[in-house]
């Protein structure tokens, strides 16, 4: 039996396991066959200032539980496994200054920004061969229409946004292999972006055929939900957009199955 005691040092973007002491012994885990759920975002899928209403807090990691965000939520709804790669402030394609690298730089790896931050310049990739996601749901455009508004050029920025969207589920695609369903979502914050991500999905579904590729809104946050730091959503947010993923989820079927949901 493995007994724990754990001395952990929450860090943004990272977290560093100090120490790991047990009595017993430590044993293989028994696999798990069950689907997985893969989550890909911002700060908002990190589950960013959800144990909070007031608006007007800055980072806390006290007040961030990613457990009670929207992705583990759906997925012990459903009894899938899950994961998730989310980095608070990024964007897909474009951050204002610079200061984090793009979803599309950092996906392909095992830890980016932790390897860049410790000075490595030779990433480690992930291995995707050494899994198995059943459904991938990405929440990104957030961050890119905060870029977009401080871009000087709103026509032009998100032109880029739905190329380089396209462009990432071609990504997606060769990655993970031809089974597996994206689900291409935004909000629940605003929807600035969506009808470019709208654009980029036709254009892919379009130009590849492939059939497992769908889009849409989170319900937009409700006011009788509360506000979390920063203009996040609240935990009780989270709990509403996870009914709304796995409902999706269950209403796409089979991942040979045709939908138009």
């Amino acid at each position: 039996m493995l007994l724990p005691n754990c001395a952990v040092l929450p860090y943004k973007t990272y977290l560093g396991l100090t120490a790991l002491r047990h009595d017993g012994t430590v044993e293989p885990a028994p696999a798990d066959v069950r689907p997985l759920l893969t989550v890909v975002g911002d700060s908002i899928t990190c589950g960013y200032g959800n144990l909070t209403e007031e608006p007007g807090r800055g980072y806390d990691p006290l007040e961030e539980d990613g457990a009670q965000a929207y992705g583990p939520l759906a997925a012990q709804a459903l009894g899938y496994r899950y994961q998730a790669v989310c980095v608070s402030g990024i964007a897909l394609n474009s951050v204002v200054g610079g200061a984090l690298p793009t979803m599309r730089e950092i996906y392909p790896y095992q830890d980016a920004p932790l390897e860049r931050r410790l000075g490595k310049t030779d990433l480690t990739p992930w291995d995707f061969g050494g899994e198995s996601t059943e459904v991938l749901a990405v929440n990104l455009g957030t961050n890119d229409a905060y870029a977009a508004l401080f871009s000087g050029d709103l026509v032009a920025a998100e032109a880029r946004f739905t190329a380089d969207y396209a462009a990432f589920l071609e990504d997606l695609r060769r990655w993970h292999g031809p089974k597996m369903k994206i689900l291409c979502t935004l909000g629940p914050m605003q929807y600035y972006l969506f009808d470019g991500l709208e654009r980029a999905v036709d254009r892919y579904r379009r130009e590849t055929g492939d059939k497992l590729v769908w889009c849409r809104k989170y319900p937009l946050m409700n006011p009788m939900d509360g506000t979390g730091a920063g203009g996040h959503p609240t935990a009780a947010t989270h709990r509403a957009m996870a009914r709304t993923l796995a409902d999706w989820i269950r209403a796409l079927g089979g991942p040979d199955e045709e939908n138009h949901a």
